[in-house]
């Protein structure tokens, strides 16, 4: 994908597209309970007597359901069956509130089945209770599987440049092919997208083939859709489920930290609409396992940092014994290569340098070490593709480094390179990343027709940085400046 196919697709403004899927309907009102924008198919789900038309106060069966909404952005509810549609249907009902407060109401036609409906779907992930074992994201795809029974679920976890991994699946019998283990390029979920899924419970898309329904209202401003689950497809990513064989899709976000961590992404072959009540379950699961993850990565987060005093315990004798870093550092060498995995060190202070193991040659380290003091203003940074990283940065035996600099005193800075040469690798792709997007003369963009393994031989990259490195070179620059100072 080019840089300006890219921008084409972030530019995309999805929450004002001014459409919804056609298996449901829409209202919005304003603070007075003005209708200003209705769906043009309204009357397919609603009687002409219901008086839901533009610019007509919003009636009282609707005002009512509305009250205990929360007037605060992104506060929603749900409503099971409450509303009797167009030939006596009954109707479900979202109701949530906008970037604009403006208040949206949902309605979709109810769907009968053996699990109820909570009065309030979150948009932030509350959690229930649980016990602190984490359940393993196989046994959650395949207990979603039973539930929904979609043709494939997939756990897509995200990686730190952006790309997502399938960590977990379950697909029916008769459905070929696996996406387990492959990647996925950053392009296939834009930013704009991954924005929407950080304040929706769930992402439902029952056909992907089908129109989308225009939304009418009396000047040209569309509504917010940003809490709006029927909010329409964008045509690109129509396009890209149809090359997949996927009609109905639907996802739930998995939340870590403010961040989108990964997604569980259910396709269907043929199109669906589960009911909302089936969503909702889903959705708590899905919610009851990132809890789960949240609390083993802290109790991980913290057990790491307290061992690493242990860790230090013994560069701590070698400086005490030393007394110093030069002095000691033949053995604060080994000790690096063993805490940090890698295969080799520079320390550096003013223009003088002492190596350990493999590091850079002169003309690389003197480019490395102007632009980390210069124009790098992390006090700790780590890169596995140092080619593409540091500008003018030549043909180096190096791939990788972990950096730190520490500034002393008398302003000199004091740094030092922990190296790791190249470590070629193979990476399996659901399909090209470096051809993700054809043209189309109908939609201009498109995104790539093939989905099967490709496998990428990458080069010039060293083994990644994980963040345990990153806690290690925190604590040892720490340590450093207790020595220094």
């Amino acid at each position: 994908m080019n840089k300006y196919s890219l921008d084409q697709c972030e530019q995309e403004k999805l929450h004002l597209s001014g459409a919804i899927q056609s298996h449901g309907t829409l209202l919005v009102v304003n603070s007075q309970n003005i209708i200003t924008h209705v769906a043009k198919n309204i009357t397919d789900f609603l009687p002409s007597s219901s008086n839901c038309q533009l610019s007509q106060v919003l009636p009282d069966p609707f005002l009512a359901l509305t009250q205990p909404l929360e007037k605060k952005v992104g506060s929603r509810t749900i409503h099971s069956a409450v509303i009797e549609g167009k030939d006596g249907v009954a109707l479900d009902l979202v109701i949530s509130c906008n970037t604009l407060l403006q208040i949206t109401l949902e309605l979709i036609p109810h769907k009968p089945g053996p699990y109820l409906l909570s009065p309030l779907i979150p948009n932030t992930h509350k959690f229930l209770n649980s016990d602190n074992s984490v359940q393993e994201p196989q046994d959650l795809v395949q207990k979603i599987y039973e539930l929904i029974k979609f043709d494939r679920i997939l756990y897509y976890q995200f990686q730190d440049q952006g790309d997502g991994v399938v960590t977990a699946e379950t697909e029916s019998r008769t459905l070929p092919g696996s996406y387990l283990g492959l990647r996925f390029p950053a392009s296939d979920v834009p930013k704009i997208a991954r924005a929407l899924y950080l304040t929706n419970p769930w992402r439902m898309i029952s056909d992907a083939l089908a129109n989308n329904v225009e939304i009418l209202s009396h000047d040209s401003t569309p509504p917010d859709l940003s809490f709006v689950d029927l909010r329409s497809v964008s045509p690109i990513h129509a396009a890209y489920l149809t090359n997949m064989g996927v009609r109905a899709s639907l996802s739930f976000p998995i939340i870590v930290g403010d961040e989108l961590w990964g997604l569980v992404a259910c396709h269907n072959c043929q199109r669906y609409t589960p009911s909302l009540a089936l969503l909702d379950k889903i959705s708590l699961l899905v919610r009851e396992h990132t809890k789960q993850l949240v609390e083993h990565q802290s109790k991980y987060r913290i057990q790491l940092i307290d061992g690493l005093m242990r860790r230090f315990m013994k560069i701590q004798q070698i400086l005490s014994y030393q007394n110093d870093i030069l002095t000691a550092w033949p053995q604060i060498g080994g000790w690096l290569a063993q805490e940090f995995a890698i295969d080799g060190a520079v320390i550096g202070h003013r223009d003088q340098f002492v190596h350990w193991g493999l590091g850079f040659e002169p003309d690389t380290l003197e480019i490395v070490d102007l632009w980390f003091i210069e124009n790098n203003e992390n006090i700790v940074w780590c890169g596995d593709f140092l080619r593409n990283q540091i500008p003018e940065f030549p043909l180096s035996q190096i791939a990788g480094m972990l950096a730190i600099k520490i500034k002393l005193r008398n302003g000199d800075w004091f740094r030092i390179y922990l190296c790791r040469q190249e470590y070629i690798h193979e990476v399996a792709w659901g399909g090209n990343p470096n051809k993700p997007v054809e043209y189309e003369s109908d939609i201009g963009i498109s995104p790539r027709r093939s989905f099967e393994k490709w496998v990428e031989k990458r080069f010039g990259q060293s083994r990644p940085w994980n963040t345990e490195s990153r806690l290690l070179g925190l604590k040892l620059r720490e340590l450093l400046i207790q020595n220094l100072q």
